[in-house]
């Protein structure tokens, strides 16, 4: 949890990933500062910054968990080892995209590795219940996981084309008050702004008016096509919705929103061979897809 709020260095923001309560993230990073006796953040507003005994502390951690990395990788079995039963737990778009792209061609090159794909919704996936690998667009709760960051992708502010005619293209993102939303009960079950950023560099949060809410992104395109509001969609999945018109983006791809897709998986436990090798060909997948994307980059 340090870790999160030090990334967004905002203990609102981290909160709402991490979802949990602000007043509870705060008091568990209050508990860290009194078992170690040191006062690790300066609270000024919803922003955070590190004090210098907060900075060796990340440090300090970020070196401890890479030994950590270290040490396992050194006494992982053998590489070409990739026997056995692997369940990997996955948010239902992700699913689908990596059963057309990913799914057919690793079993025929791993083909004594059996795969278990479970799907889950955002709020389930902050821990590793019955699986031995996520791939999550949110961190896990649980400190002893580790979630490794392999891809940083866009956000965009889409609607059907009858949505736009009925009600009118908005300029700004400060405008979506003015219009109905598609929020993401997975996140904030009161989600009532939208955090955006610019390609211009600006960054906010701007008001916005719930319509109806949903913990899915298929549902929420379907909805959008329906012309039931505006919703945030990634871009690796819009190239489809655009071509055939049932999507338009609002405001000419300048604001957008920024969130992470993780692999999780546990820290304290021997990593199988075929995990390993898993991880490995999963991180190379989306290094090469996110690049050919072109609205995610």
């Amino acid at each position: 949890m340090f870790k999160s709020v030090t990334h967004y260095m905002s203990i609102t923001q981290a909160a709402l990933i991490l979802d949990i309560s602000q007043p509870a993230l705060s008091r568990r990073i209050k508990q860290l500062e009194d078992e170690l006796s040191v006062k690790l953040l300066h609270r000024s507003g919803g922003k955070v910054e590190l004090t210098p005994q907060g900075v060796r502390f990340l440090q300090s951690a970020d070196c401890i968990l890479a030994e950590h990395d270290s040490v396992r990788d050194e006494i992982s079995s053998d590489i070409n080892d990739t026997k056995g039963h692997i369940v990997l737990g996955l948010v239902h778009p992700m699913a689908r995209w990596l059963s057309e792209s990913f799914i057919e061609d690793y079993s025929k090159r791993h083909p004594n590795t059996y795969l278990s794909l479970v799907t889950k919704s955002p709020k389930e996936m902050v821990t590793m219940e019955g699986c031995d690998l996520m791939v999550s667009p949110v961190l896990p709760d649980d400190i002893a996981l580790i979630a490794k960051k392999v891809h940083k992708f866009k956000r965009y502010f889409c609607a059907s084309p009858d949505y736009v005619r009925i009600n009118g293209l908005p300029k700004h993102p400060d405008d979506l008050v003015k219009h109905q939303c598609i929020v993401n009960s997975a996140v904030n079950k009161n989600e009532k702004s939208w955090l955006w950023h610019s390609k211009t560099g600006e960054q906010g949060g701007s008001k916005i008016t719930p319509a109806i809410s949903t913990d899915s992104i298929d549902v929420a395109a379907t909805l959008a096509i329906k012309g039931m509001g505006v919703a945030s969609l990634p871009g690796s999945q819009l190239n489809h919705y655009f071509k055939s018109g049932s999507l338009v983006e609002l405001f000419d791809y300048q604001f957008y929103q920024h969130q992470d897709l993780y692999l999780v998986y546990r820290t304290r436990e021997f990593m199988r061979a075929n995990l390993k090798q898993l991880i490995l060909e999963l991180q190379e997948f989306y290094r090469i897809q996110y690049s050919n994307c072109t609205l995610s980059n």
